[in-house]
């Protein structure tokens, strides 16, 4: 065999890199993915009593402290319509607060990923790429988790559950590829930056208090809302709400605008990632 018909190393971490963009690296480390995720969601509860049922009972105990302070104390409504009870308020309260849970899941530990793992990074030839995956993994397992008491409470105070619990599916795409892009972003910063663990925990107290979780986009004053609006889980959140609570079909140019949003910081934290990546080994 002639020796220019053997790819380069070049042509080899192209390759390498167009599979990313379509996914296909994930696809072939599947089953490595596959065991980390269950591993990390049973080593989460491994020792406790109940185990895996923490991860319902949880959400239950939330959804019951939401209706007593929201939606009874404060009284607060998504709607102005008087047919919205205080048990509305507080499903579509949790509604939200399980899609914002889900990004907070991932982004809190991302800065540590690679700390907290410096055995693979040193010691074993590992496909670093996919530690976020696999936390996007084992949050998406109990956001999953977590919507049972929703569609139950669903169930309960109306009889049935909406047909816009569906629309949970796409509007959950573009906050998937967003939160994985966040996760590559933190996790090689992380890295270099050793305060970044601590800075982003008020970040995450300020995202969720403008991520329209307490209150509706309209009761946003104008002079605000462009700013509010410029925060993506805002729209999501408010998407996944009205789909949920009204069986209200998001605008497809919000979700596009979504969609486009999750794609380039999906892009940008893997190029930032792999850019990184030669650099762990010294610095750690």
């Amino acid at each position: 065999m002639k020796t220019d018909t053997l790819p380069t190393s070049r042509t080899r971490q192209q390759r390498r890199d167009s599979r990313w963009l379509t996914f296909g690296f994930m696809l072939s480390h599947r089953g490595l993915i596959s065991q980390l995720a269950r591993r990390e969601i049973s080593g989460r509860y491994r020792g406790t009593y109940l185990g895996i049922f923490w991860s319902l009972i949880n959400p239950l105990i939330m959804l019951a402290v939401y209706t007593l302070v929201f939606g009874t104390i404060f009284n607060g409504r998504f709607t102005q319509s008087g047919k919205e009870t205080a048990i509305d308020f507080a499903l579509g309260l949790f509604c939200g607060m399980n899609l914002f849970n889900f990004f907070v899941e991932v982004v809190s530990r991302s800065p540590s990923l690679i700390l907290s793992n410096p055995n693979f990074v040193k010691k074993v030839v590992f496909p670093l790429e996919i530690l976020p995956v696999v936390a996007v993994l084992a949050a998406l397992f109990h956001l999953a988790i977590a919507t049972i008491p929703l569609i139950l409470g669903l169930l309960i105070v109306h009889g049935s559950v909406p047909w816009g619990a569906l629309l949970l599916v796409p509007i959950v795409v573009p906050l998937i590829l967003a939160t994985l892009g966040t996760s590559w972003l933190l996790a090689a910063l992380g890295v270099f930056v050793r305060d970044l663990q601590a800075a982003v925990t008020p970040a995450i107290t300020i995202l969720m208090f403008l991520s329209c979780i307490f209150y509706p986009l309209t009761a946003v004053p104008q002079t605000l809302r462009p700013f509010i609006e410029l925060n993506p889980m805002a729209d999501l959140i408010q998407s996944g709400r009205d789909a949920v609570m009204l069986n209200a079909i998001p605008d497809w140019k919000v979700w596009i605008g979504l969609f486009g949003s999750g794609i380039i910081l999906y892009g940008l934290g893997l190029w930032v990632f792999r850019s990184c990546r030669s650099a762990f080994a010294d610095t750690i």
